[in-house]
């Protein structure tokens, strides 16, 4: 996605001439596992090791921000980028007492 020079001097102060940004991923019909493995496990690995990180859920409404990021709590298969983060963090912190 580029945004025009001619609309950037609305939104940002930047000499540049065109802004482009790019995805890194589609996880198309992905499981919870793969979701975490792709996209949050680098990010709890770089925070254990005292880099920050950000995983950002953004989209259009009813498609799936909250289910990814909870998931199904009653159901250990479903769990959620939050839960699985926690346990992650959790076992790294038993490891370590």
């Amino acid at each position: 996605m580029e945004l025009p020079k001619e609309h950037a001097d609305e939104y940002v102060n930047n000499q540049t001439l065109t802004f482009s940004w790019v995805f890194d991923a589609v996880l198309h019909n992905a499981s919870q596992d793969a979701v975490y493995a792709r996209i949050a496990a680098p990010a709890v690995a770089d925070a254990l090791k005292g880099i920050n990180g950000t995983v950002l859920m953004y989209g259009q409404t009813g498609s799936g921000k909250t289910y990814t990021t909870i998931g199904d709590m009653g159901t250990f298969k479903y769990r959620g980028i939050v839960p699985v983060s926690y346990t992650h963090l959790r076992a790294h912190e038993t490891r370590h007492d």
